[in-house]
């Protein structure tokens, strides 16, 4: 496979591999899917994924490394929902459960912001954390310049700044 690419309606998990080392520069994804298995997109170049619901996206089962299209790509990376490019992204209180790839690796993504209602996010200066600010979860790849986490920060989460720009990313914890 080479080129775009667009997953079809009613396929509900891209597995294992499945796209492995192909030449796909872009992607859709179609929302019935709701598992991409662990290297499904390894070895590829994907720059651009198009989606047709966000919530439906961010509920993915991500099955780890190189589940996401976008964690190799090497390149600007960016994600387009109905025609448009995602730059920023609003969790509603009822966005409780957020698959922990889906929003990592998109350089058109600048800010994430949580909802204060929300039970189980909290952001800060754009960036995704757990909702008592303990775990970073997400720094958006499209944010530049220099960040600093706040003093209760304790943990990073695996790939919270793939495919960044940032200069530097400081704890104080």
């Amino acid at each position: 496979l080479s080129g775009a690419y667009t997953v079809p309606a009613g396929v509900l998990c891209i597995d294992n591999s499945a796209f492995a080392r192909c030449d796909i520069t872009s992607i859709t994804i179609s929302q019935s899917v709701t598992e991409i298995c662990t290297s499904a997109f390894s070895g590829t170049r994907i720059s651009n994924v198009y989606i047709e619901d966000l919530a439906a996206w961010c509920a993915i089962d991500f099955g780890g490394e190189n589940s996401n299209p976008v964690h190799n790509a090497g390149g600007t990376t960016a994600l387009h929902q109905g025609g448009s490019r995602v730059t920023q992204v609003q969790i509603p209180a009822d966005w409780t459960e957020i698959s922990a790839y889906a929003l990592s690796g998109f350089q058109s993504i600048t800010q994430i912001t949580a909802t204060a209602d929300n039970p189980n996010y909290a952001s800060e200066g754009g960036v995704l954390y757990n909702k008592d600010k303990t775990v970073l979860l997400t720094v958006p790849a499209g944010k530049t310049g220099a960040y600093t986490a706040p003093a209760s920060v304790t943990a990073v989460s695996n790939y919270a700044c793939i495919n960044g720009m940032l200069t530097t990313v400081r704890l104080q914890g």
